[in-house]
Formats: C-alpha cells, structure tokens, sequence
C-alpha cells in the first residue's frame, strides 16, 4: 500500500511540473507574442532605438520557446540583428547575424540563396569593424558572399561582360573546303558570334534565326553554368566551327569518312567530333505534311555543350572523364522551356531525361550511386539500353545533386580527374576501380551519399511533375484556342 501511495505521489508532481511547464510556456509565448507585437509598431514608427529593448525581449523569449530553426525564432533574431544595425550596436548587430547565418546555414544548407543578405550584412558590418576584426576573417566572409552571388546571379554577372568579336577560323574555311569536295556542292558560312556555321546556301534563313540563335543561348546558359561553380573558363580565342546538312543521307555519308564508325553515323542525331573540332548536325527533310524537320532541340542543345565545355576546359582530350559526367552534363542543359535559364545550376529539367528514371524508380531498378560512378561506356561494352540510360539520365540527375549540394567537392573532383593519365589498357582492366577510388577520394563513400541521392532524385521528379502538368495544360488551352480560331 505504501508503495502504490508513493507512486501515486510521483505521478501527481509529474503532472504538476507538467502542468507548470505548460502554464509557463503560456506565459512566455503571450509575452512573445506582446513585445513582438509592440516592436513591430515602434519599427513602423521608426522608433528604432526606443524598438531595441522589445527586440531583445523577442529575442530571448524566442530562444527559450521555440526550437532554433523555427521560423518564429528565425524571424526574431533577424529583427534584433537589424534593430542593432539601426541603431549603431555594430558589434553586437555582426554577433547576432553570424548567429543566424549558422541557424539559416542548416536550415537551408551553406550554398542557399537564402545565406545571400546576411553574408551581405556581416560583410558590410566587417568593413566599419576592420580595426576590431581579424582581416582572414573579414576576406573569408567577403570571399564567402562573392562566391555565392556568382552561384545564384550568373546569368547577371556574365551580362556585365561583352566577349571581344572572334575571328573567322582558317580551320572553318578549311572545313567547308572539305564538304565542297565530299559532295562536289557549295556550302556557305554563317557568322554567328562564337560560331562560323558551315550551311548549304538555301538552308540560310534556318540557320540565322533558328540554329544561331539556339546555340548562342546555350554558349550563355553553359558560361553561366561555369560562373556559378566559380571555374575559371578559358576565353575563346576563335570561333568554333558547327555543320548543318540539309538531310540525315549526307550526315552519314560525311561522319562515316571522317570517323571510319558505320553505326555510330547511323545511329546519332547528332555529333561533337573533337578531332574534327566540329558539331555536326542535320535536318530531316520532309515530313507528311511537306514540312521541313528540322534537328531536335535537345539535340542541338546537347552537343553544343559538348563542344563550348571541351573550348573553355572543363573537359579536355588529354584526360579521361567518366562518360556519366561528360553525357551527363551535356544532358543537364536540355531542358522543358526554352523561355528560363537552363542547365545544372537551374531547375529546368528535361521531361525526356527525368521520367525514364521515374519509371526505373517506380519499378525498383534503379542502380545504385556506386555503380553509377564506376560507369564510364567508352572502354567497356554497354550494349545495354539501360546502361545507356543511367549514363545520360541518371549522369544528369548526380550531376545536378553534386552541383546542389557539394560544389566544392565536385571541384576538387575535377582536379582529381583532370591529373589523371591512365592508359587505355589501364582503363580497360582497371578502370572501374580507378573510378570508384577517384570518386571517394573527392566525395567519400558514395554508400553514405545514397539516402542523400535518393531524396534528391525524388525531389527532382515531384518538381517534374507539376512542370509536366502545366505543360500540358498550356498545350490544350493553345489547341482550344487554335480549334475555335479555325472554326470561326
């Protein structure tokens, strides 16, 4: 009986302190909810300095409530860092807001947009401290807010910049020199600003308005991508050289001579041939309703990247990169909407190269990160459909992820590659394994990336989703609309 009694006592003070908890915590959110309520006010008043004691009432009241990266807390402690600002508490204004930027920094992850102002702020704050402030940390933080405005503005940054006008390669003269006499026909040469596109005559209208137009706009979106990383691009010294055939007949005839490959000729929309140092593309003559196809965009789009990355170093013959970076990259600039950026360092994702890994998701055949990373294509033999599809497709989901997430490791694992020199023999018997040591020495194990990965990918396709949705929404207003013009 005793013992029952004094358990009954010890449930009775849990309840009790319970009780008294809840009561306190009551208080404390309607005394937070009063001070905030009343800074805001004086802040609307610009009342700032008689604002300050009611921010660090908020302020504190927040920290002993609400968990640290509960927006309310986030709110508050942004507001009392930018009331010390106002009102010259530099000192503690810069402490605060190295406390929220490491609140925001996991919330959100150190390379968000969402870090931008405050990093601003802090840098700013660092310039009327210099003499208090050690002058590593000042640059650091200074270095830090650089480098992140480059990841989320470079379209802006690479606006500020007009590339000096290129010259006409000899090498493009000497290339249509080439295609004269394969063909025993003329060909003309479009000057676009990187471009010297070689052309039949009659195709010109095409190839100004359509096919120069796309590739300068993927030349940006590619620049763009190299800005947001923080490489370096080695300028273009002269213009790149790209071919257009009027029909898929002549784009076999001329890929099979250059290259000696029958089914590669056969078997392509289209070809960055860096011994030749040109794209080559063609169109499909016409189609049942006497309309001229013309190539894919993806298509253009894809090798066009292929050949502005290998011309500011990114890639480079003299090394090897894994075939699921090389076609994965290029992959990643296609896109659903040519009306946004595009490209790693953007969220517009080609329908064509996200649903065959839904499918591959949904069925639970999906390979893993590890295998992913050892694939390269070129010295083993991948007559598999779906091997060809993990090194496009799923190459462009972990290009994007590794982009997202681990910037700055991916640099590093550039570096490694680039340092590379392994023989083909070496690749061949090797080079899965060299892969796989080349991957974890820049990243880790890829086993302890793979939940990571996994979010990621479903991620990518839920925003794909909605993308695809709307697409086809739009398609049948325009049909509705095209079918009542017509009947009218």
């Amino acid at each position: 009986m005793k013992s029952y009694t004094r358990q009954g006592c010890f449930y009775s003070l849990i309840l009790f302190l319970s009780t008294l908890v809840f009561a306190t915590r009551a208080a404390d959110i309607t005394a937070f909810n009063k001070a905030y309520s009343q800074h805001q006010q004086l802040i609307s008043e610009k009342k700032y300095q008689k604002a300050l004691p009611l921010a660090q009432q908020s302020y504190e009241l927040a920290k002993a409530i609400f968990d640290p990266l509960n927006s309310n807390r986030l709110i508050v402690t942004d507001n009392y860092a930018l009331n010390l600002q106002m009102t010259h508490n530099v000192t503690m204004a810069r402490a605060v807001f190295i406390e929220l930027l490491a609140l925001y920094q996991q919330k959100y992850g150190k390379h968000a947009i969402e870090l931008l102002p405050l990093l601003t702020d802090i840098t700013t704050l660092n310039t009327q401290l210099k003499d208090d402030i050690d002058e590593d940390e000042t640059k650091e933080y200074a270095i830090r807010r650089y480098k992140l405005y480059l990841r989320h503005y470079s379209d802006d940054f690479i606006k500020q910049f007009a590339d000096p006008q290129l010259p006409t390669t000899r090498h493009a003269k000497n290339t249509a020199g080439k295609l004269a006499s394969h063909f025993d026909k003329d060909f003309a040469i479009y000057e676009s600003d990187h471009w010297s596109i070689i052309y039949p005559p009659k195709e010109l209208k095409f190839v100004k308005n359509k096919m120069a137009k796309l590739m300068e706009k993927t030349y940006h979106n590619n620049i763009s991508f190299l800005v947001s990383m923080g490489l370096r691009n080695k300028p273009l010294k002269e213009k790149m050289t790209a071919v257009y055939f009027e029909n898929r007949e002549d784009y076999i005839s001329y890929i099979k001579a250059i290259t000696g490959d029958s089914y590669g000729s056969k078997n392509s929309g289209g070809i960055f041939y860096h011994k030749a140092r040109s794209i080559f593309l063609f169109g499909y003559g016409k189609g049942k309703n006497s309309k001229v196809k013309r190539p894919k965009v993806h298509t253009v789009v894809h090798e066009v990247s292929h050949q502005v990355l290998y011309a500011t170093g990114f890639q480079s013959i003299h090394y090897v990169q894994p075939r699921w970076l090389t076609e994965g990259l290029a992959a990643s600039f296609e896109y659903n909407t040519g009306k946004l950026s595009f490209g790693p360092h953007t969220n517009n994702y080609a329908f064509r190269r996200v649903f065959p890994i839904k499918k591959r998701v949904e069925d639970s055949s999906l390979i893993s990160l590890k295998d992913l990373v050892t694939f390269d294509g070129d010295d083993e033999a991948f007559n598999s459909a779906q091997n060809q599809s993990d090194i496009y497709a799923l190459g462009t989901m972990l290009v994007r992820f590794l982009y997202t997430y681990y910037p700055d490791e991916f640099k590093t694992y550039l570096k490694i590659l680039s340092k590379s020199r392994t023989t083909l023999y070496e690749r061949a018997k090797f080079g899965r394994n060299v892969r796989l040591k080349q991957f974890k020495k820049a990243f880790g194990q890829p086993e302890l990336m793979q939940d990571q990965f996994s979010a990621f990918i479903a991620k990518v396709i839920k925003e794909t989703d909605v993308a695809y949705a709307e697409y086809k929404a739009k398609k049948r207003v325009k049909r509705k609309s095209q079918k009542n013009e017509t009947s009218a």
